[in-house]
């Protein structure tokens, strides 16, 4: 993914998205993000809105939510019209030590990368292609 604008951040802990939302901001000074503390609001989200607009995007997805985890949003994208997920490139945040969240992370198409919570900038210009 090459310099996106556009950004989505799933994650119920309040000051981890607000972390993944400042270094979006630190290094795309000009990205629109949009975060939901409920996961059920992101996908709604998703669904409606890229049904009408879709655009280039990233998601950041936390893995661990009580509400809904990230494995159960996971399913609930890839159920959604390949016209709509077509435009996602999902990372999966965690601070989960479970080598099996990794894995399986590996073995999921949808997923783009598995990354250690909190973000970090120099993650973001690796993943997303941004010179330094």
């Amino acid at each position: 993914m090459n310099n996106p604008t556009n950004f989505i951040i799933i994650d119920d802990g309040r000051i981890s998205a607000l972390i993944t939302e400042l270094a979006i901001k630190d290094i795309f000074n000009t990205a629109v993000t949009t975060t939901f503390i409920n996961p059920l609001e992101g996908v709604d989200f998703i669904k409606n809105e890229f049904a009408l607009n879709p655009i280039n995007t990233a998601l950041f997805l936390d893995l661990n939510m009580p509400m809904v985890n990230g494995w159960e949003v996971i399913a609930m994208l890839e159920a959604l019209p390949k016209t709509i997920t077509q435009y996602l490139t999902i990372f999966l945040l965690s601070s989960s030590i479970d080598p099996m969240d990794k894995l399986k992370a590996k073995k999921t198409k949808s997923i783009t990368e598995y990354l250690d919570k909190p973000i970090s900038i120099h993650t973001l210009q690796r993943i997303l292609h941004k010179p330094k």
